[in-house]
Order: structure tokens, then C-alpha cells, then sequence
């Protein structure tokens, strides 16, 4: 079985709501970072993970380019979450799947909470609603220090590191920005073409400061 085709059935398994599955799909060291800055979920807390943000909403994933790279996969896609209560959240998001033989051994979800949150806000009472809850269900199966850690994790380089990722780019040819930027926590993610090729960048960012570019093809 190839990367490629371990990461998919990660929503294969997510969009049939077969929880056993998707667990069995994580290595007994995998981890989740969703979003990336909240805190990480071990293997032995990933269930807590799937009865929080997964159990009560249907989930599609909607793929627009998948890239492969030493053991990794990159998918760039959009998660459309229909809420208990009947709204759908469209959220863009890079997922970075690490894979070792048949399993996932970390999965990092880079998506803006911010952006969600306003989306939710835009959709109403109903969605209002689904979000207290799912609010209720986090203080339940995760606590207070996790919420208060989830919450946080808007608060990165956002703009600012989106401008220094462009800046960057502009000074290397080789790479050629081709859709979506993510600023999540202290990172930003960018859809695009490494040397004519189709790829994701990485920048990853330390106190505001541009510390590290990894590019994916």
C-alpha cells in the first residue's frame, strides 16, 4: 500500500463515522496536532479527539491536489463539516500526513480557527447552537487548559507571516505560490510549484521571525 493511499483512508473512514477504523489507522506512537498549535493528541487520547470534533458532524473532504513526498503526504483541500444542527462549515485547510508502512504516525492539520470561528458567527443561531456544544463536549473530553490552549492558536504570525512567506518567495524563483496561504500558530502553508512541479511550502516561523522554509514536491 502506498502513502498516498494510507492517508485516504483517513477520510474514508472519518466520512462512514467508523471510529474503531480511523484509530486503528493511527501507529500505537501517532499523534494529531488539529489545528496545529493546540496541543497534541498521543495515540491514547485520540478517541477523546474523534467524540469531540468528529462523532456528532458529517465530514467530506473535498481534495484539490495531493503531494507525496519521502513518507509524507500533503493534501490540500477543503472540509466541509455539516454541524449537528444542519449548517455546513467550508474550511481550507493543508493536512500533512506522515506514514510508516500502513499507518499514520502524525497527522498536522493547518487551518485557521479564526476564520472558522467568523464563519460560524455568519451562519447563525443553528450553528451558534452546534458550536456551544462541540464547546461543551471539548471542556468534557479535553479541559480547560486544552480549550484555553486551542483557543490561543489563533493568536500566531497570521498576516504579517503571510507577508513574510511572499517576500520570500518573490526572492526565489523556483517556487511559484499557486492557491491557498494558511497562517496557523506559528507556521504558514502555501500551495505551489517548486521547480514546475506541483508542491506545498512550509514556513515556519519562531518569535515573528521567518526561521525555516521546507519545500514539498
Amino acid at each position: 500500500m502506498t502513502a498516498l493511499e494510507v492517508a485516504q483512508r483517513s477520510p474514508e473512514y472519518v466520512g462512514r463515522h467508523d471510529r474503531q477504523a480511523w484509530l486503528e489507522l493511527f501507529a500505537p506512537d501517532g499523534e494529531v496536532h488539529d489545528p496545529w498549535g493546540a496541543p497534541g493528541h498521543p495515540r491514547s487520547a485520540i478517541g477523546a479527539f474523534w467524540d469531540t470534533f468528529i462523532a456528532k458532524n458529517g465530514i467530506r473532504f473535498e481534495v484539490h491536489q495531493d503531494v507525496v513526498s519521502e513518507g509524507e503526504v500533503w493534501r490540500d483541500l477543503t472540509i466541509h463539516t455539516t454541524l449537528s444542527t444542519g449548517p455546513v462549515l467550508k474550511v481550507p485547510c493543508h493536512l500533512r500526513y506522515a506514514i510508516e508502512g500502513e499507518h499514520v504516525t502524525r497527522l498536522e492539520a493547518h487551518w485557521e480557527l479564526a476564520s472558522m470561528i467568523w464563519q460560524a458567527t455568519l451562519l447563525g443561531p443553528f450553528a451558534w447552537f452546534a458550536t456551544t456544544v462541540m464547546s461543551l463536549s471539548m471542556l468534557l473530553n479535553q479541559g480547560p487548559v486544552f480549550i484555553a490552549r486551542f483557543m490561543a492558536s489563533m493568536f500566531g504570525v497570521g498576516a504579517k507571516g503571510k507577508e513574510a512567506a511572499r517576500a520570500w518567495v518573490a526572492e526565489h524563483g523556483e517556487v511559484v505560490l499557486t492557491g491557498k496561504m494558511l497562517a496557523c500558530s506559528d507556521r504558514v502553508t502555501a500551495r505551489a510549484t517548486i521547480d514546475g512541479r506541483p508542491g506545498v511550502v512550509l514556513f515556519q516561523f519562531r518569535d515573528s521571525e521567518l526561521v525555516d522554509v521546507q519545500l514539498h514536491s
